[in-house]
């Protein structure tokens, strides 16, 4: 029943992600000066009031128990500040999700925590990092969220803090670090688990290619530039008879459009700065995205596209391109060959499932074999 409602409890997380914005949008438009704050002190009474109410009904091995409660804390506090981003709102988000998936860590560590060894332990944490992979990769494909490995590593960071918390809330009854038969065929198949989910997001998400121009220097993409070429002309094709809807809840993030918009913000944000930036963003648009610079925003508004006293002016301006390096895509973009990546992926599988089931049954033989050398003695 305990793990059922820690199934039922991860599922509406991935789930509700299309929602979870909404909500948000609707809390900022509501308060839009104080909803950093409104965010931020909501949290902070959750886990005071929960802080309290631990430390009021823990009785037996009290010290040992509020220390680990507050370790958990305090690991929980710094990991917030080393990875802020120093804008409010953002950073409030992260804390939320935080707390979340502490929670949801929680939920996992009550239904195995009767296994009374080290399993009780890690079976909770690989399934709350494999959680929030999932949350993460649904993520990525819905137009009003964002999902990358920054977030998987704030997911599992929460769900370290989740089970030390969880220790001295309700530690176990019975504890073995030696692991119980039976305990590493589990063990083997969640870490391969963990690792497959891990693989397809890193696969989704943040495998790419160095995109190389003469014009423009190179840029980041998540498409070879034969493949960014094809798709601008089935985008121009699309778009022509219907134009896409980035913020629709259920709609499918196109990602070609997002990185698009990724070098309309790029190439916006250095034209006060670096006209040369600003250029060579440009032209990366008018080569590779030219069917997103003719959206837009709203009926009302103008396009992405650069009105010609403007590109002329720019164009007069810029520099040579040589050397120059386009960082429009804000997110790590790895540029592994994917056989290699997959065949790596395959291999640590491979081993840490095959690896628990044969120690186990190992275990179970060499039991077997006593007990009949005992029965003849």
């Amino acid at each position: 029943m305990r793990l059922l409602v820690s199934l039922i409890a991860s599922a509406a997380v991935v789930v509700g992600s299309p929602f979870v914005g909404e909500i948000r949008a609707a809390i900022r438009a509501a308060f839009p000066v104080a909803f950093t704050s409104l965010l931020g002190a909501g949290l902070a009474a959750l886990i005071g009031l929960a802080v309290a109410a631990i430390v009021w009904r823990v009785r037996e091995r009290r010290l040992l128990r509020v220390g680990l409660l507050a370790a958990s804390l305090v690991v929980g506090v710094a990991y917030a500040l080393a990875v802020r981003t120093g804008e409010g709102e953002v950073d409030a988000v992260e804390r939320f999700h935080f707390l979340e998936y502490a929670l949801i860590a929680w939920l996992f560590y009550r239904a195995w925590r009767p296994r009374g060894d080290l399993s009780a332990l890690v079976l909770p944490a690989c399934a709350t990092v494999i959680v929030g992979v999932v949350d993460e990769w649904v993520q990525w494909f819905i137009p009003s969220r964002v999902g990358e490995l920054h977030d998987v590593w704030l997911n599992g960071a929460a769900a370290g803090c989740g089970l030390v918390a969880s220790l001295g809330v309700a530690p176990p009854t019975r504890f073995s670090w030696r692991v119980a038969p039976g305990s590493l065929t589990r063990v083997g198949l969640a870490a391969a688990s963990l690792v497959c989910a891990l693989s397809v997001f890193v696969q989704s998400v943040h495998l790419g290619h160095w995109v190389e121009d003469p014009e423009v220097g190179r840029f980041e993409s998540r498409y070879t530039r034969e493949r960014l070429i094809q798709l601008a002309g089935e985008r121009a094709s699309w778009w022509r008879r219907a134009a896409p809807l980035p913020e629709a809840l259920f709609a499918r993030e196109d990602q070609y459009l997002g990185e698009a918009l990724r070098h309309v913000r790029q190439r916006n944000r250095t034209w006060d700065i670096d006209v040369s930036a600003a250029w060579r963003e440009n032209r990366i648009l008018e080569k590779y995205y030219a069917p997103a610079l003719d959206l837009r925003p709203e009926p009302s508004a103008p396009g992405f596209r650069w009105p010609p006293a403007q590109r002329a002016d720019a164009a007069g301006r810029a520099g040579p391109a040589a050397g120059a390096v386009s960082d429009a895509m804000g997110l790590p973009v790895y540029k592994w060959s994917p056989p290699a990546f997959w065949m790596l992926a395959f291999t640590l599988m491979g081993i840490t499932a095959v690896s628990g089931v044969m120690v186990d049954r190992r275990r179970r033989f060499s039991r077997t074999t006593d007990d009949i050398a005992d029965t003849k003695g």
